[in-house]
């Protein structure tokens, strides 16, 4: 009866928490039931009494608690931090669900539940960094007051919070810009998952991340693939920048993974004129064994020469010369582009008349 009358019997909420702790099972299925159902119903009035149930030693009754307040969302605000002290719980299954909670809220009521979180980064027990840290990660973008100290949580000791840390960042997008000389920092991160995604935290802030392009082409080198296609990917979002890092990319030309060469092709691609040294290796990757990769490195040659000019005649002149049918041909076709400014080519392409093709 009481759970069919829903909120309106939330005063007797407490005697059906109390009744979750009876011997018989039918009991305390029934009370589980019928109080699950007017916290629902009922919403913030119950919260006073779940946050009393989060200490009950009765673990049926602190995962109604918890439950309920997840299924709450923003009325459940005020037992926030609440929530975060039962995240050093010893009970593994309710630690998480209590994360899960605070998740939810957060999600509903970011500006009360993220500052909350960002202090939680900070305890001294290693299960509530993670957890806190997980939560923010499932937040997402509505996390933005919580990047300083996501941004220090990168150095923390455990493996598992930077390895969250890196991931709620990532998932900010632009927002993370503030973070983008910790995040520099973490290219270093001796685990390789959390330079997996830290590079794609990088990748995420777009050309912001200019700053870090002389780490990003150190970690070129990284002994991860997946590392290194994240670090590839995170060089061709910086757009022009990237050809800072222009020697590593041409060095990635010959990456044994096809995605990362073809990352490299467009981070050269998107280096505009400052890419121009690498324009004969643009060249030799029109002969790559990935199809993708071929094409690519054609549009690259294309894009760094135009807006080369000029410099891009010699490279152009010797692919004329020496290249086969196709090279020769885009060679030609992209001089045709330079116009006036191709005016050193024009022996090589009077000599190209000449040409079987």
């Amino acid at each position: 009866a009481l759970k069919a009358i829903g909120g309106g019997a939330a005063k007797a909420l407490p005697r059906l928490i109390e009744g979750m702790t009876k011997e018989a099972e039918q009991m305390r299925q029934a009370c589980a039931e019928a109080a699950a159902a007017i916290c629902v119903d009922a919403g913030a009035v119950t919260v006073p009494v779940l946050i009393e149930a989060l200490g009950s030693e009765n673990p049926e009754v602190r995962r109604l608690a918890v439950t309920a307040l997840k299924q709450l969302k923003r009325d459940g605000v005020s037992a926030v931090p609440h929530l975060i002290a039962c995240l050093a719980s010893d009970d593994q299954a309710f630690r998480k669900a209590a994360a899960d909670a605070l998740a939810a809220i957060g999600q509903a009521a970011s500006e009360e539940t993220v500052p909350q979180l960002a202090d939680a980064l900070g305890s001294s027990n290693v299960e509530v960094r993670f957890l806190a840290a997980g939560a923010l990660k499932t937040i997402g973008k509505g996390a933005v007051a919580a990047v300083p100290a996501l941004s220090g949580a990168l150095a923390d000791k455990d493996s598992g919070v930077r390895f969250l840390a890196a991931g709620a960042l990532g998932s900010l997008g632009v927002h993370a810009v503030p973070a983008v000389p910790a995040l520099t920092t973490a290219l270093g991160d001796e685990n390789v998952e959390v330079r997996f995604l830290v590079a794609g935290a990088l990748q995420a802030t777009g050309r912001a991340a200019a700053p870090a392009v002389p780490a990003l082409g150190k970690a070129l080198g990284d002994s991860s693939p997946h590392v290194r296609r994240a670090v590839a990917g995170a060089l061709k979002a910086v757009g022009p920048a990237a050809a800072a890092a222009v020697n590593e990319l041409i060095a990635a030309l010959q990456d044994e993974n096809a995605q990362v060469r073809h990352l490299a092709v467009g981070a050269l691609s998107a280096g505009g004129e400052g890419a121009t040294p690498a324009l004969p290796a643009l060249v030799s990757a029109l002969g790559d064994s990935d199809p993708a990769t071929s094409e690519a490195a054609a549009e690259a040659v294309v894009a760094v020469s135009v807006a080369a000019g000029a410099a891009a005649t010699p490279a152009l002149v010797a692919a004329l010369g020496e290249g086969d049918a196709t090279t020769r041909r885009l060679a030609v076709e992209t001089l045709a582009q330079l116009g006036p400014r191709a005016a050193a080519a024009v022996a090589a392409l009077a000599g190209a008349l000449g040409d079987p093709e």
